[in-house]
């Protein structure tokens, strides 16, 4: 069975829908680069999202990302088309740049604030974002968005 998505696993296809197997743990570095796909849905034993795992992914509007994701690294989700997105209480890191121009204002995350807080995060994890609150199950935390100019 599948463990990991490697690098450029379902690079530029053209999908309606992906469903993760359950035996996927990992995925790797540009797995889903130039995907065109609506929707993806996640088992929940994922605990690593690589660099750029969701580059230039056309046509997705919203993730919500399995229970056990404990880290999230660079340039993550560089996804213009991406405008919503739900992160886990388990989640304990976040890299650099992991929304890189992409169009999601808001962060639902399913933890407290002080749960957020708590969270590595690398000093530009927002940079070049429209990252405007996290919403957390006991509030929101505001943030300044980064103007990007035209997307």
């Amino acid at each position: 069975s599948v463990k990991i998505i490697g690098e450029n696993s379902f690079n530029g296809l053209i999908l309606k829908s992906l469903v993760i197997p359950n035996s996927v743990s990992s995925i790797e570095s540009m797995a889903f680069d130039s995907l065109t796909v609506k929707s993806i849905i996640f088992p929940d034993n994922i605990f690593k999202i690589s660099s750029d795992s969701f580059s230039h992914i056309k046509k997705i509007k919203k993730l919500v990302l399995p229970s056990k994701i404990v880290q999230i690294e660079d340039m993550a989700f560089n996804c213009s088309s991406l405008v919503e997105i739900t992160f886990p209480k388990s989640l304990k890191y976040m890299g650099s740049h992991i929304f890189w121009y992409s169009r999601v204002r808001e962060i639902n995350y399913l933890g407290k604030k002080s749960d957020w807080e708590n969270i590595y995060k690398e000093k530009d994890w927002n940079s070049k974002s429209l990252i405007r609150r996290v919403k957390c199950i006991d509030g929101d935390i505001k943030y300044t968005p980064i103007t990007l100019g035209e997307l």
